[in-house]
């Protein structure tokens, strides 16, 4: 681990102006009798904050919607399996219902329904 004095002091000022954002950000609300220096702050720094807010939302859409496919195609595989069976049971139910209709006129039965 390097030393704290051989530390670039960039780090440290980029860590300290990241904790002065989150304070703005959580005293925004209260805007009114501000003091110039803060409404000045914050309407310099509200684009910055937009512009980070959306590319964090796009990143969690992404991220979110990529998690939500997960385990779609092990689903997808399965629903294609039993449609295949239903297909199978209603193509066996069509045939006994043909068989049927064949039985009925080689025997020269009436249909009940009618």
């Amino acid at each position: 681990m390097v030393p704290v004095a051989k530390r670039p002091g960039w780090i440290v000022l980029v860590t300290v102006l990241v904790f002065h954002l989150v304070l703005l950000s959580l005293q925004s609300n209260q805007r009114e009798n501000s003091g110039f220096m803060r409404v000045w702050l914050l309407d310099a720094l509200v684009p910055g904050q937009k512009i980070v807010d959306s590319g964090i939302q796009g990143v969690k859409g992404i991220w979110t919607g990529y998690f939500a496919l997960v385990g779609v195609r092990e689903e997808n595989a399965k629903l294609h399996t039993e449609i295949d069976s239903l297909r199978m049971q209603i193509q066996g139910e069509q045939e006994t219902l043909r068989e049927a209709a064949r039985l009925r006129s080689s025997l020269d039965l009436t249909n009940p329904s009618s």
